[in-house]
């Protein structure tokens, strides 16, 4: 019972799909076709006015809106092939041979065109009643026209000489092939650019490498010939050293901190720092070793600490007022004992 009611909504649901496909490909169509037709316009004008290579940027344009005019008309053409077939299918559980492509690239053409919103319900409606068991009839042709690879240079001029023939146009394209396919020649400022010495690294640093070692032989007696010392001196290992034996000397070299002037902190402008030396001043501990010493010693410039007791009385003979007498003590500790 509930196995015939699910039958006609299937062959119901499809069928108005179907047909609803086909409505809204007949209005994309009329639209890629007027698009095509002003691109075609533009480029045999470009041609004819000698615009080769102008032209030749158009065409990549028209050639993807034929691809994808070629793409709708292979949905219509699986629409076409699965209408007649709807009660067939409603009657059996699997998809009959026939329509075995045609489903499965709707099912895949499904998630690829945004603008026929039907093609996603008929998708779930035969994934929901074949599963999987059609997947591998998707056609190939139509997979590879909706990777949408860049065209290339040799179907664009193909497709400028169709243009060129449809509108009776004359065109020789053996100036843009050459343009295309010749590269041009390198310039007298490229030849010169890069031409830099090659090095071969060994034991002791690096060595040039001589490429033309046979041409300057078979040439050394009309230059002459270098004494060993200068060839010593002019390789690159010897310069190398003379530069990380500079670069040595000039980090063992004390580098002084104070190289400016500093200005004196605020308040301290007029201080004549020659008085300061009547004070007691005592030495700054040595800098950490991480700074390099200027001296080995720096004197503070903050005067010493003042002391709070008077010189009188620092004498030896001062007693504490509020202290008792020893004797006085003593004899008042004998009457106590006795």
């Amino acid at each position: 019972m509930f196995k015939g009611l699910t039958k006609p909504k299937f062959y119901v649901k499809c069928k108005s799909g179907l047909k609803m496909t086909k409505t809204r490909l007949e209005g994309i169509r009329k639209k890629k076709n007027s698009v095509q037709r002003y691109l075609k316009n533009d480029i045999a004008d470009l041609i004819r006015n000698d615009l080769h290579y102008n032209a030749y940027g158009r065409a990549d344009g028209l050639l993807i809106e034929q691809n994808m005019t070629s793409c709708y008309d292979d949905v219509d053409k699986f629409c076409e092939c699965i209408y007649p077939q709807l009660s067939t299918m409603q009657k059996q559980s699997q998809c009959p041979d026939e329509c075995k492509e045609a489903v499965q690239s709707l099912i895949y053409a499904a998630a690829r065109f945004a603008d026929l919103p039907e093609l996603r319900d008929l998708r779930s409606m035969f994934t929901e009643k074949y599963g999987s068991s059609v997947e591998p009839f998707v056609n190939k042709e139509f997979v590879e026209k909706l990777k949408g690879n860049p065209p290339t240079k040799e179907m664009k001029i193909q497709l400028m000489h169709n243009i060129a023939n449809e509108f009776a146009i004359e065109w020789d394209s053996k100036a843009l092939e050459q343009k295309l396919f010749i590269p041009p020649p390198p310039s007298e400022n490229d030849q010169g650019k890069h031409s830099f010495p090659k090095y071969d690294n060994d034991d002791e640093g690096f060595t040039k490498r001589d490429d033309n070692k046979e041409e300057s032989e078979t040439g050394s007696s009309s230059v002459g010939s270098c004494s060993e010392e200068d060839n010593e001196v002019s390789t690159p290992s010897r310069e190398k050293k003379i530069i990380n034996d500079a670069a040595k000397e000039k980090t063992t070299q004390p580098r002084s901190v104070r190289r400016k002037n500093l200005k004196p902190p605020p308040g301290r402008e007029n201080i004549n720092y020659a008085s300061v030396a009547k004070y007691e001043m005592p030495l700054c501990p040595a800098r950490s070793a991480s700074l390099p010493l200027e001296s080995e010693y720096e004197p503070c410039l903050k005067p010493a600490r003042a002391s709070s007791l008077e010189p009188e009385m620092l004498g030896a003979g001062h007693v504490h007022p509020k202290l008792p007498d020893y004797d006085d003590l003593a004899a008042r500790i004998a009457a106590l004992n006795g």
